[in-house]
């Protein structure tokens, strides 16, 4: 009998609802086991997993039995639910909608795990590396946008 087999590497991010600051250092490394638990619970193989305050970094190959999409509202759907119950600090937490991903070779999955390590010693900000992400991956990025998953910080001014 024919066998259905994939080998597919994702890099998925997720960010925080507003880009707020809320994954802290007393809870970052439980969110990442957490976040790996959720993975392999979904058929998927996590390779690494790292975050920011307001992002979370996601590489993992693909299961055959999800879609991306699927994966991704999973994903933020448990991790929130395990946010809220970990401390009162996390009732007001919330994902941003939507996610980014794209589909990585193998070889470069070293490259992918290099980059998510200097997340903490990346200065620029969040908008300028979604921006590099995305021209090193060829997707296109639309500076305009005004609403959906990447919307610009909303300022006193604005």
């Amino acid at each position: 009998m024919p066998r259905t087999r994939v080998k597919i590497f994702v890099h998925l991010i997720c960010l925080t609802k507003n880009r707020e600051p809320l994954i802290d250092d007393p809870v970052r490394d439980e969110l990442h086991g957490f976040i790996v638990e959720i993975l392999r619970a979904l058929h998927a193989s996590p390779v690494f997993v790292n975050s920011v305050e307001n992002h979370v970094h996601i590489l993992y190959s693909h299961s055959k039995k999800h879609s991306i999409g699927r994966i991704a509202q999973v994903l933020k759907k448990c991790s929130l639910k395990w946010l809220e119950s970990r401390s009162p600090n996390y009732w007001s937490f919330q994902w941003q909608g939507g996610y980014a991903a794209v589909v990585m070779r193998k070889s470069r999955l070293g490259a992918a795990v290099e980059y998510m390590l200097r997340q903490k010693m990346n200065r620029r900000t969040f908008e300028q590396e979604y921006q590099n992400f995305l021209k090193r991956y060829g997707v296109a990025f639309e500076k305009n946008n005004k609403k959906g998953l990447f919307r610009p910080f909303r300022t006193e001014d604005s």
